[in-house]
């Protein structure tokens, strides 16, 4: 899977939303486990707009979701 995709908002918030956390806290959260999420890319991915591979990748890992989950792949 290269370039870009969008996720499932939905899904993307909700895991979020599940952990009681800010998107600003979230990203603070993310680069303390040193993963690239930036403020800016949490709001590009929860407001539906395309993200990179990469970025995928580290929503995944930060969850501990498959990558299925989060691209509306998966229900």
């Amino acid at each position: 899977m290269k370039g870009t995709q969008r996720l499932d908002a939905a899904r993307l918030k909700a895991l979020r939303d599940a952990k009681c956390i800010s998107q600003e806290d979230l990203s603070h959260a993310c680069q303390a486990k040193h993963l690239r999420l930036s403020l800016a890319t949490i709001k590009r991915a929860e407001a539906g707009r395309p993200v990179s591979y990469r970025t995928i990748r580290e929503f995944s890992a930060f969850y501990a979701v498959p990558l299925s989950v989060l691209t509306g792949k998966s229900r």
